[in-house]
């Protein structure tokens, strides 16, 4: 079987760090105990559990069963950059080097064309993952979402 180099850019996307899958399993968890009573009352917390296992794999399991997956990108066996992005849209000197890794984003729902950009600020983007994350509640109210808006540039394996 042939393996070939795919292209993978994206100059804007929210990251799915482990910090943010750790919050989308925990609700997972939650959710799961919810539904299932006799779950609750163990000595492990759906906070431990997630921290301690979550990954960005499992993260974009759950998002695709909660029928949120329209707007996720993912890779397995990326290897390229991940830059943080100001409020702004510049670039920072906050780089995340990858190789061979799974990584995800969720990219905007709007697209640029040459006469009208997507967006007339850094905040319509983040409001629209902040909307499409409080359908599920899956962050607090002070989650800081342009802690993980990145651009993405790199090759993945397919």
């Amino acid at each position: 079987m042939n393996m070939y180099t795919y292209p993978f850019e994206k100059q804007l996307a929210f990251f799915i760090d482990q910090k943010v899958a750790a919050f989308i399993v925990r609700k997972d968890l939650l959710d799961e105990i919810e539904a299932n009573p006799d779950l609750a009352g163990t000595d492990i917390t759906p906070d431990m559990l997630a921290e301690e296992t979550a990954s960005v794999c499992d993260a974009v399991d759950i998002l695709q069963a909660r029928d949120l997956d329209q707007d996720i990108c993912y890779a397995s066996e990326f290897a390229g950059t991940v830059t943080w992005l100001d409020k702004d849209g510049n670039q920072t000197v906050k780089t995340k080097d990858f190789e061979d890794d799974f990584i995800a984003c969720i990219v905007p729902q709007r697209e640029s064309t040459p006469f009208k950009c997507a967006y007339n600020s850094m905040d319509e983007f983040i409001d629209e993952i902040r909307k499409l994350f409080n359908r599920e509640g899956i962050f607090p109210d002070n989650f800081d979402y342009a802690a993980n808006v990145v651009s993405i540039s790199g090759t993945y394996l397919g």
